[in-house]
């Protein structure tokens, strides 16, 4: 019962909060602002979006740095 709690409630986190910090990301961008951005452990399919598009077009992969715990 409480994974399927969870399951249902999966949507509107993303609606909520990934689509609100999606939106805020892109205005930062189109700025000029910010130079670089630090990609979480926890967004795993973010690092293999912009290594995906790295290798398309002919750079390296992204650096992995390791963080102070």
């Amino acid at each position: 019962m409480r994974l399927a709690l969870r399951s249902a409630e999966y949507p509107q986190v993303i609606r909520d909060e990934d689509y609100a910090i999606a939106a805020n990301v892109q205005r930062t961008l189109g700025s000029g602002g910010v130079s670089h951005f630090v990609l979480g452990r926890n967004e795993a399919a973010l690092q293999h979006l912009h290594n995906t598009c790295r290798s398309v077009l002919g750079q390296e992969p992204l650096k992995l740095h390791s963080t102070p715990r």
